[in-house]
């Protein structure tokens, strides 16, 4: 008879071997060049992140990783714990200013990527993933440094030995293709875009001149809380007073107010002058 054994893996070793598994299918994505691989590798470092955040939260108290902490009853192994959003405005009390610090939109991507890879067609952009998957990674080095025991201990130290070289890779790539622009961290070549799309200020619909309607402005999605546009657009990162990118989903038709992405309205870029 087969003697039966277990495994056993607490928060922060669950976190630790999910980027390692991250790695490795970064790893394979690169040298088999098979880009199905890549949405594993982004689904693993968001569990990563997740399961980060659960063990700072564990740390300031420990039911603060369960989702119904308002009503007494025994934790058992069964007890749900709290869903990403909850964790994130439960991290954002704890942390206070050093999470929108290290944050900077990234936790939104992170969910962003992973609930359009479990929830709906997947996706995936190069070489933006792996601009995306750099960036990620770098969050994962700031939130270990939260939740290490010391100074000295560096997240290298629980990186497989045969991934180190990737990691470092990553490293160099979030270094070398990441700027932090409107409170955000995103890829150089998305805020050169974002740069590009200010002097297209007019469109040309049926032979006239439209002025585009700008992020957070009062034509804009006027039936909703106008505090969405605190933060930048969520899905081309533009802040308020800016002219969406092309194609953004919440931009809208300047002629006919509807969203231009399918209002059916025949428009053009004009050029500027």
């Amino acid at each position: 008879m087969t003697e039966k054994s277990k495994l056993q893996l607490n928060l922060l070793e669950n976190a630790y071997d999910y980027l390692n598994s991250s790695l490795e299918y970064v790893v394979r994505a690169k040298t088999t060049d098979a880009q199905r691989l890549w949405k594993f590798a982004i689904l693993h470092i968001a569990f990563c992140i997740e399961l980060m955040l659960k063990e700072r939260l564990r740390r300031a108290h420990e039911l603060l990783i369960y989702a119904t902490i308002d009503k007494f009853k025994p934790i058992t192994r069964e007890t749900k714990t709290a869903p990403w959003n909850i964790i994130v405005e439960r991290i954002k009390y704890v942390m206070g200013n050093r999470f929108e610090e290290i944050d900077a939109g990234r936790l939104a991507l992170a969910q962003r990527l992973r609930n359009q890879i479990l929830h709906y067609d997947v996706e995936l952009e190069f070489p933006t993933v792996y601009q995306d998957f750099s960036n990620l990674l770098n969050l994962v080095r700031e939130l270990h440094k939260e939740i290490r025991e010391s100074e000295e201990e560096t997240l290298h130290q629980h990186v497989d030995h045969e991934l180190l070289e990737e990691e470092s890779a990553l490293s160099e790539a979030f270094i070398e293709d990441i700027v932090h622009f409107n409170g955000i961290f995103m890829s150089k070549e998305l805020r050169d875009d974002i740069l590009d799309e200010q002097k297209q200020v007019k469109l040309l619909i049926d032979g006239e001149e439209y002025f585009r309607i700008t992020f957070g402005s009062t034509d804009e999605w006027i039936d909703i809380d106008t505090n969405y546009s605190i933060y930048p657009c969520h899905d081309c990162a533009v802040i308020k007073g800016q002219i969406h990118l092309l194609g953004c989903d919440m931009e809208r038709c300047p002629r006919c107010k509807e969203q231009l992405l399918s209002c059916g309205c025949n428009y053009e870029y004009l050029e500027p002058t």
